[in-house]
């Protein structure tokens, strides 16, 4: 119970949000007292609240030097609920056995006392009429286990912890009451195993209970933590001890010393790996090992099939003529069990793909369960299946992945198929790797296309890059272009990129599908602006919809960011769609948006794009259309759902879009990379306009280092160790 010496104890509305940062709690809002007194700004960590929200708060009134009197919020909490609350509680269907009558009833006969009543004197109901033994056992049961979630509802909201996150909590935990008492033992709990309570919020509430800044269990919860993060984060798989102690040490403010005898003990647990200097999460390290030992299976040469003869029909048929590394390519993946087949655009993967399937199906793997397409998106799949006329699916539904299950397909349950092509192999990260090639039966084939140069998987990991540097399988690259005409100057951009050849892209030249738009003098002061009415002149002007021109940006908060590119394009381009506000954010009927966390209940994964069909504001729901069906979003799960008239390079990965505007500034220096500009590029398909700095420009194809991760998969492949950093 809070202390009763606060300037301000009082029930309170939520009038406005003023700031909100969900991943803490903390909030800035105007608070509306009712008759109690005038609106005023309060704020501290309240979880995540809404307009409209109720609490009890208590705190202390502080002059801001910027913005006046505000109160700080010491503590808050649920109101206990009065007798109009708890008759549309027990009206609201929860409570078995009650309608509105009936709810109506009980609450006239013990009015504010109903609570109290159901809580301790249950028997009590059968003073009200309709109510006999069976229909008081089925309203006990009934008000028990909801009185146990409204109990963790209250006790979790004065931890600090917002309405959206109690939800996920107290779907994690069958028991509600077994959830706080999981969390009061070890409130570390929460930065485990529920997604979106970070360590910050964690710690925060293990704090209040008591637990010391060099508690044993924190020190070893903040390095589990720490390495997640920073692993995520870079993509790597392992980091050196020596820099987990330092960054640890940091975060925790604790001394070194003890962060490393903490990390010691950890790892003598086994909640980490340790091998020499390199310190991994052990599903990490199991997945390396894993990956390894299966691709090495893959090492085998399958019997020619007369490839030559057949692949010489398929040119005949097609009225084409292979060149000599496309030739070489089609034959090296017939001939060997593992193969690698890269190129960027117009260099003719589809056309090799058209021509493997043309003679697998030849020489008998005719049937559908002979061979598979797959990719790691849902986007990836669709290309895959309309430009090589064979049915393509996400590596993840081709597995069979249940959320709850995993995957149907594995080791002890492999595919059927004899041949498994994946196309965009380049977006393949550890764990989906792992999958896949854990999933394949020992006979059969695995070709894996893609482009080496673009960015690296999102996830951690660095696969086919490793691949291709251990040598274990063979590896075609492709480097002639022919897609797209002559007049064409998107693929031939995008080779003068890959080759860091300024020259070679012509920016003087202001035709075709290619442009340059520099953005100096008066421009580079507000390149958003510029941005803005670059887009504005293809949709109002070259006659692109509106869904159709992507904004690629480095970086999410700089100039000309996401964030930024996002607010002006949604005002420019869907000004008047009906709104849904949830906290600081107002998403429209009509926008663009992207789902940007794997939501495999839906089927929807990083990265999807759709357009809002619909939002009901009252009922808390958004319709999206996605490209294969139509999904509800209701509010727990609108935090993965985010504006995408922009997005970042990475995010895009495994697209394609009929137009692409991409920023380029000096300001962006920390992501400005040769295999950026090189990846977003090669997302056009009709018209690409590069907009910034020629020396941005310069700075990324000058900066060709490859992104190091540390990983071991090469290491493993080859037995032969690699440096980390």
């Amino acid at each position: 119970m809070p202390k009763m010496d606060y300037d301000v104890q009082e029930r309170v509305t939520v009038e406005r949000i003023i700031f909100q940062a969900p991943e803490s709690g903390f909030a800035i809002f105007r608070a509306n007292p009712g008759e109690e007194g005038d609106p005023y700004v309060a704020k501290g960590h309240v979880g995540g609240i809404g307009v409209g929200d109720e609490l009890r708060i208590w705190g202390n009134w502080e002059k801001h030097p910027q913005y006046g009197d505000q109160v700080r919020i010491a503590s808050y909490a649920i109101p206990e609920p009065g007798a109009e609350d708890i008759s549309t509680f027990l009206a609201s269907g929860f409570i078995k056995g009650v309608g509105q009558s009936l709810a109506q009833g009980i609450v006239q006969r013990f009015g504010e006392r109903t609570a109290e009543v159901l809580d301790n004197n249950p028997q009590r109901l059968l003073e009200v009429p309709g109510i006999g033994s069976e229909k008081l056992e089925s309203i006990k049961v009934s008000w028990r286990e909801n009185s146990s979630k409204r109990r963790a509802v209250s006790k979790l909201q004065e931890w600090g912890i917002g309405p959206l996150t109690i939800q996920k909590i107290l779907s994690h935990w069958d028991d509600p009451d077994q959830a706080v008492a999981e969390i009061e033992e070890d409130p570390y709990l929460l930065a485990w195993d529920i997604e979106g309570i970070g360590f910050a919020t964690a710690d925060r509430l293990a704090g209040s209970t008591g637990i010391a800044p060099g508690d044993p269990s924190r020190l070893r919860a903040g390095l589990a933590y720490c390495l997640q993060d920073r692993i995520r984060r870079a993509g790597h798989c392992y980091l050196p001890a020596s820099r987990l102690v330092e960054e640890a040490a940091d975060m925790l403010d604790v001394p070194h010393d003890e962060v490393s005898e903490a990390l010691d003990a950890l790892c003598g647990e086994g909640g980490l790996i340790r091998e020499g200097e390199r310190i991994f999460p052990p599903g990490t390290y199991w997945a390396e090992e894993k990956l390894a030992k299966y691709l090495s299976g893959l090492s085998g040469e399958h019997d020619p099939y007369a490839a030559d003869e057949l692949l010489a029909e398929f040119e005949t048929e097609n009225a084409m003529e292979l060149d000599a590394r496309q030739r070489d390519a089609v034959l090296s993946a017939l001939e060997n069990q593992s193969c690698v087949i890269t190129g960027g655009p117009g260099t003719g993967k589809t056309t090799i793909i058209r021509a493997i399937l043309s003679i697998a199906q030849r020489v008998g793997l005719a049937r559908e369960e002979d061979i598979a397409l797959v990719a790691p998106t849902g986007r990836a799949a669709k290309r895959l299946e309309d430009s090589s006329g064979h049915a393509a699916r996400t590596i993840h539904r081709h597995l069979g992945y249940s959320p709850h299950d995993g995957f149907s397909r594995h080791e002890d349950n492999p595919l059927p198929e004899r041949l498994i092509i994946c196309d965009e192999a380049s977006m393949l990260d550890l764990f989906l790797a792992t999958a896949l090639v854990s999933a394949l039966p020992g006979t059969a084939g695995l070709i894996l296309v893609g482009d080496v140069h673009q960015l690296p998987p999102v996830g951690q990991g660095n696969v086919l890059r490793d691949i291709i540097a251990s040598g274990f399988a063979s590896v075609i690259e492709l480097e002639t272009v022919y897609r797209q005409g002559e007049g064409s100057r998107i693929t031939r951009s995008a080779h003068a990129i890959k080759n860091g050849d300024m020259e070679g892209l012509n920016l003087s030249v202001d035709s075709g599908d290619f442009a340059w738009v520099d953005l100096e003098g008066e421009a580079a002061g507000s390149p958003g602006a510029a941005l803005e009415g670059i887009v504005e002149r293809l949709v109002f002007q070259s006659g692109f919809e509106p869904m159709a021109v992507q904004v690629l940006t480095p970086m999410y908060k700089a100039r000309a960011g996401v964030r930024e590119m996002n607010g002006r394009l949604q005002k420019l381009l869907n000004p008047d769609g009906r709104p849904f506000r949830t906290g600081q954010r107002i998403l429209r009927e009509g926008d663009k948006v992207m789902q940007i966390r794997n939501n495999y209940d839906k089927e929807v994964f990083n990265g999807d794009q759709g357009m809002i069909r619909s939002v009901e504001e009252e009922d808390g729901r958004i319709l999206v259309d996605f490209p294969d069906r139509s999904l509800v979003y209701e509010l727990p799960d609108l935090e993965e759902l985010v504006l995408a008239y922009a997005c970042t390079v990475h995010k895009a990965q495994g697209c394609e879009f009929p137009a692409v505007v991409m920023p380029l500034l000096t300001a962006h220096y920390v992501l400005l990379q040769r295999n950026l500009v090189y990846t977003g590029v090669t997302r056009a398909r009709n018209m690409c306009i590069l907009a910034g700095q020629k020396k941005a420009l310069g700075m990324a194809l000058a900066n060709n280092k490859p992104i190091q991760r540390n990983t071991r998969l090469q290491e493993l492949l080859t037995g032969r160790p690699q440096s980390s950093s």
